[in-house]
């Protein structure tokens, strides 16, 4: 979590432990994507590195104000800037001040065998990266250099890296094969970088969103976002944007395995750019209109089969098989609209009329969304902590990912109202018409995040952690926010048993150990969510507190 808490204004004149408002950030203002808003508030900034919020001088005022605390967040950044710093000094992090790694291929024996565990797992439906028939080509160049061009041969090694560094990853990696460490291989794959970058390939674009896919899993959002998007720029190269590929014959030829792939790399790509844009609120790479955006043939079917049809048909695991992806990406769609309407830089000069108006209009589209799905599988408008549920046909990941991301993107649709300059800030909820409507269904939708979580962690996956985290991040987030503007809302006693055990819900996902940088991550947001459940219970003793003094007075 980026804190500028600490960052003096005049020590001279600064006493102890007083309130100093920080110098705003230098440099250029963050997206409007990242910029945090409520009641008409700019309460601070996404942070670029990790995607966890930050505030701003105004922000932790109005929270001051709201709870009686002089100041808000203080431990925690001081506690965050210690760690980073410390964390800062340890070796294996100090990427480029090192020797040079020892870029030897591991046997490649222990290669195929990954190919092999990969290739049988559903984990290759939801992401594609690699086809097992040209993989076997970049295997062929990567351990017979004098086959190909120095170029060529660096680009397949990198590949190899780079895949590598998922699979460490991956929850079923099977013990029979030899230990692999992620961040060696990742960091080899990076030392050949130079080599992959000189002539755009597809074996060079699979290496760099390897890489960005790996640090996006490990949440780390600034350098997934730099390979995002060098992976972007290589497949515009490449034209797997604009590219439809047809239904395969039998035997599919290398190049329509070649094509197909290219366009698999596209849809990820498109999946993990809109992502990564609503994470960081910087701009997408990737522009709706400058891509054919047919979807794969028989995707809508695919994806929603029932579960004894998908689990009988061994076949759907090979090449030819309709990719799934992560979530829906009719969802994805959907976010790249959200962006352009309503957090680009044209969607900052929009009066508080036009947004209502296009927030009315994302609504419709996403309930539109919602309706086409088969009944069995489509999302709850809401969910409650006692509300019955089968979650029986949620054993597949993709699925799990489709419920929070329809939640998440209800919330990040409805909470652009907070952005209005119309807001009373004198008699909460008292506002203009459809406002009040929005928010209450952001902070209903953060709520249904919470309770489904709740509901699927069990089933969660490892590897998956750090992109499912993000979620009860958000969702804490718009929770705390409103019971600090209406702390004698109806709700609030729910609402903060809610905050109070989201930190055991996040521990509760956890499902792998963490590295050394991922336990500093982690420590980060426990502190961060345990100090939004303190504050917001501090705002609800000083609002009843409050209201009791006035109440007396009156009487």
């Amino acid at each position: 979590m980026e804190c500028t808490w600490n960052r003096p204004i005049s020590t001279k004149r600064r006493k102890r432990n007083a309130v100093v408002a920080p110098p705003p950030p230098r440099g250029r203002p963050a997206p409007l994507l990242g910029r945090l808003h409520f009641a008409g508030r700019h309460l601070g900034e996404i942070s670029l590195h990790n995607g966890m919020p930050f505030l701003s001088w105004e922000g932790r005022m109005w929270i001051a104000s709201r709870t009686g605390d002089p100041a808000p967040f203080k431990a925690v950044c001081e506690a965050a800037e210690s760690i980073l710093q410390r964390h800062h000094l340890h070796p294996s992090m100090l990427c480029g001040t090192a020797a040079q790694p020892n870029l030897d291929l591991p046997d490649r024996k222990a290669i195929e065998e990954a190919l092999c565990m990969y290739s049988a797992t559903p984990f290759k439906r939801i992401w594609p990266v690699i086809d097992a028939v040209l993989f076997q080509q970049t295997i062929e160049v990567a351990y017979n250099p004098q086959t190909a061009c120095l170029q060529e041969w660096a680009t397949a090694k990198a590949c190899i890296f780079a895949f590598l560094a998922l699979l460490a990853i991956h929850h079923k990696y099977p013990p029979s094969l030899p230990i692999l460490d992620g961040e060696e291989c990742a960091v080899k794959a990076q030392c050949l970088l130079a080599q992959v970058l000189q002539e755009t390939t597809l074996v060079g674009l699979q290496t760099c969103f390897l890489l960005a896919l790996y640090h996006l899993m490990l949440g780390q959002l600034q350098k997934a976002a730099v390979y995002n998007s060098l992976a972007c720029r290589m497949l515009f190269t490449l034209g797997g944007h604009t590219i439809v590929v047809p239904l395969p014959k039998s035997p599919p030829s290398l190049d329509w395995r070649y094509d197909n792939q290219l366009r698999k790399m596209f849809w990820m790509l498109y999946s993990c750019d809109k992502e990564i844009s609503l994470r960081t609120g910087q701009p997408p790479s990737i522009n709706d209109d400058d891509c054919d955006l047919t979807l794969p043939h028989g995707y809508v079917e695919a994806k929603y089969l029932e579960e004894d049809m998908q689990e009988a048909d061994a076949a759907l695991l090979n090449d030819t098989a309709v990719p799934l992806f992560p979530g829906d990406l009719r969802l994805d769609m959907l976010k790249s609209k959200t962006y352009q309407l309503l957090y680009s830089a044209r969607a900052l000069r929009k009066s508080d009329a036009e947004l209502i108006r296009d927030i009315r209009e994302l609504d419709d589209e996403l309930e539109a969304w919602r309706l086409a799905v088969p009944p069995t599988f489509r999302p709850w408008l809401s969910l409650r902590h006692d509300q019955p549920t089968s979650m029986s046909e949620l054993r597949h990941m993709e699925r799990v990912m489709v419920y929070v991301e329809y939640h998440r993107l209800i919330a990040a649709i409805h909470a652009a109202t907070g952005r209005c300059s119309s807001w009373s800030t004198d008699k909460p909820f008292e506002m203009p018409e459809g406002v009040g409507s929005s928010m209450a269904l952001a902070v209903e939708a953060s709520r249904s995040t919470l309770f489904f979580i709740k509901a699927i962690v069990q089933n969660l996956m490892g590897e998956v952690f750090w992109m499912a985290v993000i979620y009860p991040i958000s969702a804490v987030w718009t929770i705390f926010c409103n019971i600090i503007y209406n702390p004698m809302h109806a709700h609030v006693d729910g609402d903060l048993e809610l905050l109070n055990w989201v930190p055991q819900l996040i521990q509760d996902m956890r499902k792998r150990r963490l590295a050394r940088d991922e336990m500093v991550h982690m420590r980060m947001i426990d502190d961060f969510v345990a100090e939004l459940a303190r504050l917001a219970g501090e705002a609800v003793k000083k609002a009843r507190r409050d209201h009791r003094s006035a109440s007396s007075a009156s009487s």
